[in-house]
Parts: C-alpha cells; structure tokens; sequence
C-alpha cells in the first residue's frame, strides 16, 4: 500500500464475511448465513452475518462487528494482526503489520472532496447534454428513451479545459487539483498541460453502490473527434475497473431482489436491457469481468448470466469469464450464457423490436458446463472417433480449474456422460444413422401398421414447419410411440376420430398436399384416399371437440416435444455456430416453446 495507508475497505470488499468466517476462521456457517455466537454460550444461532453490507450481529447478546474484529476475537490477535491476516487472505500483500496504519484523515479528505467532484461533473455534463440537441438525437436515435437518460444521468462533454477546471475551482479552491487525479483529466505527451479525455464525447457516469459517481465512460458520436470509439477513466482513489460496475446502483436492489444478475458488454447494451424489464443488469467497464466482480454479484445473488455480443470478442468473453467462474464457484452458485446471433448484442436486438426474440433466447441459456462441451467440440469440423482423447483434454483443463471439490466431481460426471454420447454420435454418423427422410423411407416398410400410423400422426400433428418430412426420424419415432403412455389413448383416437381430426389439421396448419398425397399413392395407402378426397370439401364443416383437444395435448407432450428436444439436442452436441444451424436452431426452440403453450393451456 502507497504510503504505509491501509484502506480498509478495499480488503472488506475482496472478501465475504460469511465464507470467510468459515473457511478461514473455521466457524460453522449454516446456509442462512448464522451460527452459534462465539463471545457467549448457545444451543441456537443467534449470530448473523450481513454479507452485503460487511458486519455480524448476534441478536442474544448484541455484540456487533466488522471482519476485523470478528478475526480479533476468534484468534485472539491484536487488530493490525487482524488487518494483516484478512489482507493475506484476499490476496493482498503487507509487508509486516508494525507499519500499518488506518487511513489518515487527510487521506479520506481528500476522498470525499473527490466524491463531491465526480458528482459535480455528473451535473455539468448531464446539463450540458439536455442542451445539446445532435447528443441527445444520437442517443434518441439509438434507442434510448428520454427518461432514461435522466435515470442513468447521461451527459455530454462539451465545455473546455478551461471551462471545466475554472468551475470546479470556484467551488473547492486549491482542491480543484484533484481533477487531476481523478481519471478525467490526463497529462499531455507534448506539454505539462492536462486535458479532458472526454472532450465531445456522450458520458455515462459510473457510480459505485451507494450512488456516488466514482469515474465516467465516453462514446464518440460524432465521426469528426479522434480516438477509440469507447474511452474509460483510469483508476483513481475512489475508482477501479476491475471492481466496479456500470449499472451497479440501479441493478443492485434488483439484483438481490430476483437473486439473478445479467452481465453485458456495453453500457446502451445495460440501459436497453432495464428499458424492456431487465433492471438487473450491469456491465464490466472496458474490460473483461474480473473474479472479484464476480465474487461481489455472487454475494448478492445465486445466478450470473452473460449476455455477451454475438461476435469473436463476446465468444473470447465468454472463455474467459468461465475460466474465471469456475476457480471462484461455490456450490449452489450458477454461471450461464446467453448465445446470441452472429454480429448481433442486446441493444441491436431490442431496438429491431426483437425484445421477445432476446427474451426467448435467454430463456434457452446455458450453464458453464454445457458451454465447455460447445467450446471444444466446435473445434472438430468433422469429428472422429481419434478426436475423443483430444476433447479429454480439454475437458480436463476446465476440471482442473474448479477449486470446489463437489462441483468438480459433479462436472467431471456430466463430462464422462457426454463424452460416451460424443463417441456414440461419432460412431452412428459414420455409419449413416443420421439419415434424412428419403432414406429413411426407402429403409423401411412404411406400410407396416406401426410405421402406418406413425406416418398419420405425422402429418396431423407434427409441425408447421416448411418441408416437415425432413424432420423425421422413422426408427426415433417408433421407440417414442412404443413407450408413450398415451399410445392406447392415441390409437383410440384413431377408432374414434379420424376423419374430423384429419380434416380439422388440414384447416389449422399448413401441410404438404402434394407430398402427402404423392406418398400414399407410391406406397398404396388406399385406407387413406378417402379422407383425402373429403379433406377439402369438409374442412369448413369440421369443429373440435374436447375429445380432440386433450388428445392432442397427450400427443405434444409424448412425441412432438420429445421429437423437437431430440433435435434440439442433436444440435447443441455438435455445437455448430454457423448462420443456418442457429436459424434452425431458433425454430426448433420457437416450435418447443409453442408446443409447451399448448400444453399448458
């Protein structure tokens, strides 16, 4: 530390009091986060731990505390002792405890004065964007609404050098100077003067959990000013990338509210995400999520989902943030990842008017672990069964990474599972499992009774997609019919209802007429022509019955769910990523979501 100055709360905020106690102090913590009090005698815990806002209070005997002096009374140490036991144990290295010292009043002065500053900045560029009508239009035209803008307190640089330091300098006097330590001013490489790095640029302001602006963030809007396209402060007394968060002070009530939190990349990605519902969303600043970032969302929530940009840089993101996740996750905490389209990220979507798109996609996310296996198995173009040792490997990487003992051996399990499907898969593909519809029908003799009925039940209830029939598996379909609970049900529906349920489907979704009815003549379903013939003529006549409804829903849930799963599955496990497989991809899942509407209706 600069100064031999300890800040005490940068160490209370690299730890949770709770886990602490436990693994470092060797207290036992139940899962409510309370155990028995160590100053007075008890059979019922009475002591609680408030992890959020880093103190213990036992409600029997009233004592109260911090991490120091809980660590002072449990090992009986002196309070620099404390200090330097918890230091270590975050990761932060003191030399010896005899030249520890708290922070010195002028130091937290000046810390304060700063705090003010930032704040008066927010105003001053906040005011100045409100009066600016390209700014505002740049952001309007984004996306973004009026009132939110005022809830994130956007602002725009515009005010000179000058201009801003002569302010700031009315106000604080000889204290104006820390401007310049702040991470908005920056020393010229030509002259000893300093000047704004966020000259003509829109602002996002940053601010820490307690609502004070601690650093800023600038986008250029306009194509005349010079520089990257993003521009973060550096770090500074109050302010640290790696530990702060875009969003924190609006997200975080909701964050612990919804006990989930949505990660994203950008800041308008953040502020289109709290417009269409998701209030609990942040963003890292710049930079990737670091682990303390993360232990810090944990403390306050179970979930952490990451919506990251559907490009090169989001799929990077996301390696890293699971490399970090998984040496930090405890049990009973969760790490999932939203894929997006390619070149696409939430803002993009949500301005399309594809919020119910994102929405959809979000619910269909997926853990670290189902994340691991697509990010090796997209490495293999054309996988064999000699690429499985390769995928071992990698595999092993990603165990080796996990510190907490239970979830190691609960992935290395679901890792073991999956690679006897991989080689499965491998094996049945170059056998020519995988077969599409023409083979399949030329493979069996479809007008067996079993293979009969299937084809009918196909082509009532099965889809509305285009060229359904290349969605069927013959061999996959009997195994769901011989084991459907439903199968005696189904086949008297068959006795009962055939014709005005054949009618009625030809009315509600779009069937292939001419593929139908070239297949019953090629392989002589005469049972069928009948109900063909009538088919058209009837199809205004025909109403359903309740008969038919719960019917139908038996089937869906049986066979057209299980069918569309399975392929959804198929997908998943090879891990394609190119354009046409993810169209597919969100049909299949749109159509397994619709029929889980039906179901449940």
């Amino acid at each position: 530390m600069e100064n031999n100055k300890i800040d005490l709360e940068e160490i209370k905020s690299k730890v949770t009091l709770s886990e602490f106690a436990k693994e470092h102090l060797g207290c036992h913590v139940f899962p409510n986060k309370t155990m028995c009090c160590h100053v007075h005698h008890e059979k019922t815990p009475s002591l609680h731990f408030n992890d959020e806002k880093q103190f213990y209070h036992c409600f029997g005997c009233k004592k109260s505390g911090d991490i120091f002096s809980l660590t002072q009374e449990i090992k009986n140490c002196s309070f620099l002792e404390a200090i330097k036991f918890v230091a270590d144990s975050a990761g932060i290295k003191i030399e010896s405890t005899y030249n520890l010292l708290r922070e010195s009043s002028e130091y937290k002065e000046k810390k304060d004065i700063l705090f003010n500053i930032m704040n008066d900045l927010s105003k001053i560029f906040h005011y100045d964007l409100m009066q600016n009508s390209n700014a505002l239009h740049y952001l309007i035209q984004r996306g973004v609404k009026k009132d939110f803008i005022i809830k994130f307190q956007l602002g725009y640089s515009g005010k000179t050098n000058n201009e801003i330091i002569d302010i700031i300098k009315g106000k604080y006097g000889d204290n104006y100077r820390l401007l310049f330590d702040s991470g908005v001013f920056r020393k010229s490489s030509y002259s000893n003067d300093f000047y704004n790095i966020l000259q003509n640029r829109i602002i996002f302001p940053i601010f820490d959990k307690f609502g004070r602006t601690v650093a800023f963030s600038g986008r250029i809007f306009n194509e005349n000013t010079n520089g990257p396209k993003y521009i973060n402060c550096s770090d500074s007394l109050i302010f640290k990338k790696s530990e702060n968060l875009y969003g924190e002070n609006l997200a975080i009530k909701n964050i612990k509210n919804s006990n989930q939190a949505f990660i994203v990349e950008g800041n308008i990605d953040v502020i289109m995400m709290h417009q269409i519902g998701f209030e609990n969303t942040i963003a890292s600043l710049g930079t990737a999520i670091s682990d303390t970032q993360l232990k810090y969302l944990w403390t306050h929530c179970d979930e952490i989902k990451c919506v990251f940009d559907g490009d090169t840089a989001g799929y990077k993101a996301m390696i890293a943030t699971i490399e970090k996740g998984l040496q930090i996750i405890k049990a009973g905490k969760f790490l999932s990842f939203v894929t997006l389209p390619r070149n696409s990220d939430p803002a993009s979507l949500i301005i399309q008017n594809k919020d119910f798109e994102l929405k959809k996609l979000i619910e269909n996310s997926k853990f670290s672990s189902e994340m691991i296996l697509r990010i090796i198995w997209t490495k293999y173009k054309n996988p064999k069964i000699e690429h499985i040792a390769a995928i071992r490997k990698n595999l092993h990487h990603y165990l080796n990474l996990i510190t907490d003992e239970i979830i190691k051996e609960e992935y290395k399990n679901y890792f073991d599972n999956k690679l006897k499907a991989i080689s499965s898969f491998i094996e049945k593909k170059s056998a020519n499992h995988f077969h599409n519809f023409q083979a399949s029908v030329r493979k069996i003799n479809i007008s067996d009774p079993i293979y009969e009925k299937i084809f009918f039940f196909i082509i009532i209830f099965l889809n509305k997609f285009d060229n359904f029939e290349n969605f069927i598996d013959y061999e996959l379909l009997k195994e769901i019919y011989n084991k459907s609970d439903a199968r005696q049900r189904i086949e008297e529906m068959l006795r009962l209802n055939l014709k005005k349920i054949f009618t009625q489907n030809f009315q509600k979704i779009n069937i292939n007429m001419n593929f139908i009815k070239h297949q019953f003549k090629k392989d002589g379903f005469a049972v069928f022509n009948d109900y063909i013939e009538n088919a058209e003529q009837e199809i205004q006549n025909c109403e359903m019955n309740d008969d038919y409804n719960n019917y139908r829903k038996l089937w869906l849930k049986n066979v057209d769910l299980s069918i569309v799963q399975n392929n959804i599955s198929s997908i998943e496990l090879r891990g394609d990523f190119d354009y046409e497989t993810n169209k597919r991809l969100s049909l299949l899942q749109e159509k397994a979501f619709e029929i889980k509407q039906i179901i449940e209706e």
